[in-house]
């Protein structure tokens, strides 16, 4: 069995888990949300959704080389980087009223929120994708 098959094979669980309780929070914040309350489902599901990644990224971790380590720490600067820039200009469009509502400064839609801590998974893997590609060509 590769080292790729091992790593598949010991993080398939959790990475279910994680996509199922990140589906759950957004279907029930989409479904489930009242105006004035607070969804204590979908924000439940989206508490446990980071400890569940954790813990796969530990399981990750010890299967991976120095150099395959080396591509992660890249792709999570990466990823970091888009979630940053992200918060930061959905800060100010909520700060200049700019995201729908009436108000002097409207805070940011959970809906979005969660659509950015998406995103920074898929900019992280695509960016591990890309880096592993380009590094094999040299």
């Amino acid at each position: 069995m590769s080292r790729a098959q091992r790593r598949r094979r010991a993080t398939r669980p959790d990475t279910v888990l994680g996509a199922g309780l990140t589906l759950g929070a957004v279907l029930a914040f989409v479904f489930l949300s009242r105006p004035g309350e607070v969804n204590v489902l979908g924000t439940g599901l989206l508490c446990l959704t980071p400890l569940v990644d954790a813990g796969r990224n530990l399981a990750v971790d010890r299967l991976l080389d120095e150099y395959e380590r080396s591509l992660m720490l890249r792709a999570v600067a990466l990823a970091f980087n888009a979630v940053m820039v992200g918060l930061f200009v959905l800060g100010m469009l909520g700060a200049a009223s700019l995201l729908g509502g009436r108000g002097e400064a409207e805070t940011v839609p959970a809906l979005l929120l969660i659509l950015l801590f998406l995103g920074g998974w898929v900019v992280f893997g695509l960016g591990y994708v890309v880096l592993q590609r380009r590094e094999t060509r040299a």
